[in-house]
């Protein structure tokens, strides 16, 4: 494991032995591993919805906002320094300026933040990608270390156990931990010193700035799910991820 300049609080390791022959694999993970009925806008709006039931809440100015709710909604404000805690009372104080805008402003952050928190990592309200396990198993059993890196809460790497991925990946690596948002190019640099020295590595998303950024970062990247003729490379699934990381390895 190489050293993480910051938030080894947060980054929780599934220990394993076996040497890494090939390289390491970053995977996004809403989208390209799991998917959630809600996305975070529409889950924050339902939880202003159901603590303020009476309020109606005005829509324009409310869904502007919340595009800049969670720390990935600002890549260009990094926040290093930050403890778990530390994520959730800023997450905190940015719902409440959110219930402000949707016209609740005597609703609490810190009570929207906990209602959110649980609403969110719910493992029940999370589906896995059919070819999401077994991809995973195929390049851990081929020798590729696969990582969980991803824009996300301190709560991911229990989320990632819950789901059953646990066994499949090395390491969890959320942005809160890294204190760096992709596409902002110190996220990828960040997840390569975290994971160590490796042979060859990849990152997988179904974001074109996450693959853009980490193109920009020297880092390899994969679209996939969503095409778009901007990305350097994409993939319909998985398993066809597999493919062209095969078939790179192989040259």
């Amino acid at each position: 494991m190489g050293d993480l300049p910051a938030g080894r609080w947060l980054v929780q390791i599934y220990c394993r032995s076996e040497p890494v022959s090939r390289g390491v694999v970053f995977w996004e993970f809403a989208g390209v591993l799991a998917e959630r009925r809600e996305d975070w806008p529409a889950l924050v709006e339902a939880v202003l919805r159901e603590q303020a039931p009476t309020v109606p809440l005005r829509q324009p100015a409310l869904q502007a906002f919340l595009e800049t709710v969670f720390p990935w909604g600002r890549p260009h404000e990094p926040h290093p320094d930050w403890t778990a805690a530390d994520w959730w009372a800023a997450l905190a104080r940015r719902l409440a300026l959110a219930a402000r805008v949707a016209g609740a402003p005597d609703l609490p952050g810190e009570r929207l933040a906990a209602v959110l928190r649980a609403r969110y990592g719910d493992p029940r309200a999370w589906g896995l990608y059919p070819d999401a396990a077994p991809m995973l198993a195929y390049l851990l059993s081929r020798g590729w270390r696969n990582v969980v890196f991803a824009n996300q809460t301190p709560d991911l790497p229990d989320l990632v156990a819950a789901l059953g991925l646990a066994p499949l990946v090395a390491a969890v690596l959320p942005s809160a931990a890294l204190g760096y948002e992709k596409p902002h190019p110190e996220s990828y640099r960040r997840a390569l010193a975290a994971v160590g020295p490796a042979p060859a590595a990849w990152l997988v998303s179904a974001s074109l700035g996450d693959v853009l950024g980490a193109e920009r970062a020297g880092l390899p990247a994969i679209l996939v799910r969503r095409d778009d003729p901007r990305a350097p490379r994409f993939s319909p699934t998985l398993r066809d991820v597999i493919d062209i990381i095969v078939d790179d390895a192989s040259r």
